[in-house]
């Protein structure tokens, strides 16, 4: 009885420190990567955004507070993604132009803006937690982490490579 007592506890516990997983930074490798899974994926909201990613741009919120990325698509067009994984990996995207880090774009400043209040969440709830950046909510990030997860995947370590050897390939 007092076995599985003790059995039962660990098990919560072990629960407990697996579902608030630690927050990261995401490279723009695996911005890369992801939004190629999703463009494969056809996860746009009307199934129809395709195109190989041909570069991608780094760019901080309001103040140098917090990351996203814009990975341009060939043929124009392009997607953002976010610069940490514990916020959703796909924040806009636009099947064609370009994207515009100005003032006078209203997407900038709604995605510069954003990243430096998620920068600022990030940064309080590693103050409540000693220094470590633990998760603020397990759930959301756990949900967030699986889909970067789904998304990297379905791009492939490989599929960045053969990307970026493109890239150079056609630059050379």
């Amino acid at each position: 009885m007092k076995h599985r007592k003790f059995a039962i506890i660990a098990g919560l516990v072990a629960g407990l420190v697996t579902g608030f997983g630690y927050a990261a930074e995401v490279s723009s490798d695996d911005a890369l990567c992801a939004v190629k899974g999703w463009v494969s994926l056809k996860e746009s909201l009307d199934k129809s955004i395709e195109g190989n990613p041909a570069s991608v741009e780094t760019y901080t919120g309001r103040s140098g507070k917090g990351k996203f990325y814009v990975v341009t698509l060939e043929g124009g067009g392009y997607v953002v993604a976010s610069g940490d994984d514990e916020v959703t990996p796909i924040l806009a995207y636009s099947k064609s132009g370009t994207f515009d880090a100005s003032e006078k774009n209203p997407l900038w400043c709604l995605l510069s803006g954003r990243a430096a209040i998620e920068a600022d969440r990030l940064a309080e709830a590693a103050t409540a937690t000693g220094g470590r950046r633990l998760a603020a909510s397990a759930s959301a990030t756990s949900g967030n982490a699986a889909k970067w997860s789904r998304l990297r995947a379905a791009g492939g370590a490989n599929g960045v490579r053969h990307v970026l050897a493109h890239r150079r390939s056609r630059n050379a």
